[in-house]
């Protein structure tokens, strides 16, 4: 954790031109807060058996977003430290460039597992709660999800609906998304 805040201070205070820092140039600092977990698990042990984390996230599969610390310190404590470092820099916004779950499956097995962790309705919850990590530890920072409509495969299923038309109810990332948007704006309408 200390290497990364390490380098991100470093390179915004790098100088442009020699002359000035790069954080005097830029607006926004993207990263690529993604979450993932253990397929050699079961997806019931990943979505149930699994300790829960502080903010009632199953430990075992997105650990980083419990909330607690890890080896690598995890995308909690990441988004969390970005953040705060960020505000050395006002004029430099936090946002994402691409996000969202990071699950790859190589073999027959874990690919099976995969898709079935990507299509099963747990997922929604996860990515809501996902979701309220990144605006609570941001302010609302932009949240860009890595990508909308594609096909899965071993290399993963990035994809929030596997076609164009798959119906909100059978796309459960997808169905977080938008439900997130809809609660944001609902939020936002009451508050005026």
């Amino acid at each position: 954790e200390f290497r990364r805040v390490l380098f991100r201070s470093m390179m915004l205070d790098l100088l442009w031109n020699g002359e000035e820092p790069v954080h005097e140039h830029i607006d926004v600092y993207a990263t690529a807060p993604y979450f993932g977990g253990d397929l050699d698990q079961s997806v019931e042990y990943l979505f149930e058996i699994a300790p829960k984390g502080t903010n009632g996230v199953p430990e075992a599969m997105p650990y980083a977003l419990s909330g607690r610390p890890s080896g690598y310190g995890g995308l909690y404590s990441w988004v969390q430290s970005d953040a705060n470092e960020l505000k050395k820099y006002p004029a430099v916004s936090l946002a994402t460039y691409e996000g969202g779950q990071h699950l790859t499956g190589y073999t027959d097995e874990t690919r099976k597992r995969m898709f079935a962790i990507n299509t099963d309705p747990r997922i929604k919850t996860l990515y809501l709660q996902y979701l309220d990590m990144w605006a609570k530890l941001t302010g609302g920072a932009l949240f860009v999800h890595y990508t909308g409509p594609e096909v899965w495969s071993n290399f993963g299923a990035w994809g929030s609906k596997q076609y164009p038309a798959q119906p909100r109810a059978e796309a459960p990332k997808h169905d977080a998304l938008l439900t997130y948007i809809e609660q944001t704006r609902q939020q936002s309408q009451a508050e005026k």
